[in-house]
């Protein structure tokens, strides 16, 4: 009621579209006392969620009000919900309040609001009560009860409603749900139950709170790739992101400009791609000669690109001075001739940023950044150890998911709001669940990579959209697996289906202990490295050598006994066994070149 609160309106104006922009999601702390107010509220501003309210029929509410805004009013807006009248307004106002949000459409109640300079938000349940409501000044609307509204409802409203009107949501909504309402038109959401309820310790509501604002990020990447690709074709600019520089031109540039994205996207390999293993002498040194070796084998071999320092390479037994110094030789020994791409994960941010760092120094192609790794982060960590390493070295980056491996498991969300991040171009998925690779790639830009981690699903995911197959077994048998990822690449089921067969058992053998040993003791018998391991790796017990060697005798013949060292068949042998019209399809996919699907 005072003329200072006017003097700031055209301020708080903005503020509230950037809150609008960033996150229109709004917190409803129903019943929360005033005791655990600036924790909660803390927790959720380092979330993501930028507009909070405490309901009037809480507790002591106004004492609540007035702790959190004095405290985060200038990271968020803090305000009021269930006010009723234009007297509780003028208390919220004075408790240092900026939002008003109400279950009902009383129009002297959203006109005291904007007297006062606040946003006022009122429950509506129909497009009449809307409008009342707009024209009295109202900055929103919150739709309510959502789950009487349904967002087929919703969808009818939006087409009477401009476009610029945020509607939002209100009740039963869930991360799982929210995706139908932002196809229907929804602006953003409010959540109260689902967010906090008393009794909460404030790491669950984290948890639920990091997890709403990861699918709503993920429903707005969904959005904008349906909707457009930055040429100014978005359905509205409520919707539409901040505009980026890069590389000198803004989001909107003209379409026939390459994005960053697109550059870094453009230096990615596709095909085959083996996870190197690191040579040792028996005393435990790197063994420098057969690595270089290695690097000159895959590369006759048509073998597309080379991992090095990833788990297979036993990243975790050497030095941060051999990891670099890995890094350089494989990058200098292959002389331009075949794409290095380099693991730096560690599950200590700055320590992958550093590895990330030597990556770059030494011109690797990429990076491949793991999940970090025993200390298992929650969705919102992974996406901040991703985004400051990304942001800390320009040089590409493969994200790399294995929850067998590192317990925590990457949510196809979290992968999704990563993936706006302009220099992180790609994913190597070894969770094995094909279905859910399938919904990812859906979902990702085009100028998003996934590469398969687990040998046995691999072909089937490249059929279905993955660029490549980030590989174990392609350590072994480079020539074979090259043709494999190839004949998936250009759709040649007859070839992936002859090849998938008869190299299957030599996918279980590679894994029947833990890696990399078997495929080591493989290459060992092959006679191309000394099966040589730092502890805690051991050699391959005895009997299981029995077993590795029947399987590896040869892929394509089951349990064949062991006569001799054991031999992999090479191209020849493939095309043997596969027959005279194979035999030609595999030497028609050898001469041509590879050609991604689009």
């Amino acid at each position: 009621m005072t003329n200072s609160r006017n003097a700031v309106a055209p301020t708080f104006t903005v503020q509230l579209a950037d809150a609008l922009k960033e996150c229109p999601l709004i917190a409803v702390l129903r019943w929360i006392p005033p005791s655990e107010v600036e924790s909660i509220v803390e927790t959720l501003i380092e979330a993501g969620f930028r507009l909070i309210e405490v309901p009037l029929n809480s507790p002591e509410p106004f004492v609540s009000i007035e702790r959190a805004a004095r405290r985060f009013g200038s990271h968020a807006l803090i305000g009021a919900g269930t006010v009723m009248s234009p007297e509780q307004v003028g208390r919220v106002g004075d408790a240092g309040g900026q939002i008003i949000v109400m279950p009902h459409a009383d129009v002297a109640v959203i006109r005291a609001a904007k007297q006062q300079g606040l946003a006022c938000f009122p429950g509506v349940a129909t497009p009449t009560e809307g409008f009342a409501a707009l024209g009295a000044g109202a900055d929103g609307l919150k739709v309510f009860p959502a789950e009487a509204i349904s967002p087929a409802v919703l969808k009818a409203w939006r087409a009477v409603f401009a476009m610029d009107i945020p509607l939002l949501p209100t009740g039963g909504i869930s991360p799982q749900s929210m995706q139908a309402w932002v196809d229907a038109g929804a602006s953003g959401f409010g959540t109260g139950g689902g967010l906090y309820a008393p009794g909460r310790s404030v790491a669950e509501v984290r948890e639920r709170a990091d997890a709403l604002v990861a699918a709503w990020r993920a429903t707005q990447v969904r959005l904008r790739r349906r909707s457009g690709t930055g040429k100014g074709d978005e359905p509205h600019d409520f919707w539409r992101p901040p505009l980026r520089r890069v590389g000198g031109y803004t989001r909107e540039r003209p379409c026939n400009m390459p994005t960053r994205k697109t550059v870094y996207f453009d230096q990615l390999p596709a095909g085959s791609i083996p996870a190197l293993v690191t040579p040792m002498l028996q005393d435990g040194a790197i063994d420098w000669k057969n690595y270089r070796g290695l690097i000159d084998w895959h590369v006759e071999a048509g073998t597309n690109g080379i991992v090095v320092m990833g788990s297979t390479g036993e990243s975790a037994t050497v030095s941060m001075e051999e990891h670099s110094e890995l890094i350089r030789v494989a990058v200098e020994h292959s002389g331009g001739r075949i794409p290095i791409i380099a693991g730096t994960g560690a599950n200590s941010t700055a320590e992958a940023i550093e590895l990330t760092g030597y990556a770059r120094k030494w011109g690797a192609t990429a990076a491949l950044s793991v999940v970090p790794y025993y200390n298992k982060p929650t969705q919102e960590g992974m996406y901040q150890h991703f985004k400051a390493i990304a942001e800390a070295v320009d040089i590409p980056v493969i994200l790399y998911n294995v929850p067998g491996r590192t317990v925590a498991d990457m949510s196809n969300e979290t992968v999704l709001r990563l993936s706006d991040i302009p220099n992180i171009v790609g994913l190597k998925d070894a969770t094995g669940d094909i279905g859910r690779g399938i919904l990812l790639m859906r979902s990702l830009p085009d100028d998003f990579a996934v590469y398969s981690g687990d040998d046995p699903t691999a072909a089937a995911l490249i059929l279905l959209g993955a660029r490549g197959n980030i590989s174990v077994t392609a350590n072994v048998i480079p020539d074979l697996m090259a043709m494999l990822c190839k004949a998936a690449l250009v759709g040649d089921l007859d070839i992936v289906n002859r090849l998938s067969r008869r190299i299957a058992p030599l996918h279980q053998a590679m894994f029947i202990e833990a890696n990399p040993i078997p495929v080591k003791w493989a290459l060992a018998e092959r006679g191309r490295i000394e099966a040589n391991h730092r502890l805690p790796m051991v050699p391959l017990r005895l009997q299981t050598k029995v077993v590795l060697a029947r399987r590896c005798a040869t892929p394509w013949r089951r349990h064949r006994p062991l006569k001799g060292a054991t031999r992999l068949p090479g191209e020849a042998g493939c095309m043997a066994r596969i027959g005279r019209r194979g035999a030609r399809s595999v030497e028609r996919l050898i001469r041509s070149p590879t050609k991604v699907r689009q």
